[in-house]
């Protein structure tokens, strides 16, 4: 079955049964639609687990866009995934928020009707910008029986509309002022499905830490938004969008160093086991990640090639011929493809959904250690302090000649830096400014060496595909070009590796 993706981005507006959709007329062109009536049903778990994550499901009938509609959280609006319309939940669309339904059945939760009138703003060129829709809803809840009805007005932006963000929101903003003068009201609900089932929204906020707090209710905050991260990211990493892997991979990441280092608040017999399988999973992630980062690396190098005296100077003499290219970017990313097929093939596995179980049942009953009900500040203070310490260790023994101890001493620094991050910013931000400094120490650090390392690793992986090149009796003197580059690119991430470890050592908390 074929799914279509698209960002929505809109703004819902309560109004009364009297209120008169205002004219829009001072704001563009605009079109009037004929009235249609929308039939949906929607789906979730018994226990509600799609909207506990802010993501919604339904069947849709009645318009052009009818259909299985899947809508999950994005950096600005909701991604919205389309299917064809069948009876039953597809299970292409269910298969993008396994993480968050599992092995659980989805059944239906509520049903709607709605009768829609559309106004449509049109641009200079008659292409639609956005539309504002007048809804009058009828809403069951299911299986409770329970009858709502309800006015609402809705601004969605539509294919025309600016594409920076900015220009968005003076745009929703200048429509917005037209309708709260005609009696519109921000709504009070997320989504139609949140005023259906008698809630103001859809999942629920993190809980606010204080420095007043106990060390396991600020470890529980992080721990919480980590997850939660982990299957919000999910159903973007299952469809290749691009960072996505990269983004769940470094979310893993962040949550075994939390483990790791908050041994004292949570007990490592349970946690260690966790650590384990969160690195099975990274280590698959892993697999795509790298196919991409070395085909980015290859665009990168053939469009723009470092020079000596550290100027910058498109590659002329030796122009990259089509054999190049494609042995460094397109096999690159036939590799990538591939990894990506085994990245959604073990997230669909027993084993990732067990492990998110596990991650469930800990934040619900956590294995606690003494050190649990202690101050937060103080207790979390001394777990980022040796942190600290075994990063500058680690930092000690690496050599630039020894790419295992380079990397250690890399991963160090990254265990450093998110535990740092975590206490600092975010759900359980109880520590402040030095905290933030040792934190951006850490970050150049991992930065540096691993700039360091994928440049050496780079060379040797163009030595590989040089020689391969050569048995073909293609031309391989670009693979040099290259190659040289690359060792530039190492000695300059050297230099920031030792400003960089200059720093940490001088930092303090």
């Amino acid at each position: 079955m074929s799914i279509t993706r698209a960002t929505e981005i809109e703004r819902k507006y309560d109004v009364d049964e009297s209120a008169r959709i205002p004219d829009l007329s001072s704001l563009g062109e605009v079109q009037t639609a004929r009235p249609v009536t929308l039939w949906s049903v929607y789906y979730d778990t018994a226990d509600g687990a799609l909207a506990e994550h802010r993501m919604t499901l339904r069947r849709r009938t009645g318009d052009l866009d009818e259909g299985w509609h899947l809508k999950t959280p994005a950096a600005d609006g909701r991604t919205e995934y389309h299917a064809e319309l069948a009876d039953d939940p597809p299970p292409e669309l269910a298969d993008r928020v396994r993480s968050v339904i599992r092995d659980h059945e989805l059944v239906q939760v509520a049903r709607m009707s709605t009768l829609r009138s559309v106004i449509r703003l049109l641009d200079k060129d008659a292409a639609t910008v956005a539309e504002v829709a007048d809804d009058v809803v009828l809403a069951i809840e299911v299986p409770a029986g329970t009858q709502r009805a309800w006015r609402e007005w809705e601004v969605e932006l539509q294919d025309a509309a600016p594409g920076d963000h900015d220009a968005r929101e003076a745009l929703l903003d200048s429509i917005e002022k037209v309708l709260r003068a005609a009696g519109a009201r921000p709504s009070e609900s997320a989504s139609k499905l949140a005023h259906a089932t008698g809630h103001t929204s859809l999942g629920h906020d993190t809980a606010i830490v204080e420095k007043s707090s106990t060390s396991l209710v600020v470890v529980t905050a992080i721990l919480t938004e980590l997850v939660a991260a982990l299957v919000a990211v999910d159903p973007r990493a299952r469809d290749g969008e691009p960072d996505a892997v990269h983004a769940m991979r470094v979310i893993v990441r962040r949550l075994r160093s939390v483990l790791a280092a908050f041994r004292t608040v949570l007990d490592r017999g349970v946690t260690d086991d966790i650590r384990i399988r969160l690195r099975e999973l990274g280590s698959v992630l892993g697999e795509a990640r790298d196919a991409e980062v070395r085909r980015q690396r290859a665009i990168d190098l053939l469009d723009d090639v470092a020079l000596d005296h550290g100027s910058r100077h498109r590659m002329e003499p030796q122009q990259p011929d089509a054999d190049l290219r494609r042995r460094l970017v397109d096999d690159a990313l036939g590799e990538y493809r591939v990894r990506h097929e085994d990245v959604v093939e073990y997230l669909d596995g027993a084993d990732y959904l067990r492990l998110l179980d596990d991650l469930d049942e800990l934040l619900a009953r956590p294995p606690i250690m003494p050190g649990a009900m202690a101050d937060a500040p103080t207790e979390l203070r001394a777990a980022l302090s040796r942190q600290a310490r075994r990063a500058r260790k680690r930092l000690a023994r690496a050599h630039e000649d020894d790419l295992v101890s380079m990397h250690e001493a890399r991963k160090a620094a990254r265990r450093m830096r998110y535990v740092a991050e975590s206490l600092s910013d975010g759900a359980g931000a109880v520590l402040g400014k030095k905290t933030r400094i040792l934190a951006d120490a850490g970050r150049e650090l991992q930065s540096a060496s691993g700039d360091h390392r994928d440049a050496v690793l780079y060379v040797a992986h163009l030595d590989d595909v040089a020689g391969a090149a050569a048995e073909a009796g293609e031309d391989t003197a670009g693979y040099g070009t290259l190659a040289d580059a690359e060792r530039r690119q190492a000695r300059a991430a050297l230099d920031r590796f030792e400003a960089a470890a200059e720093e940490l050592r001088r930092v303090r908390l």
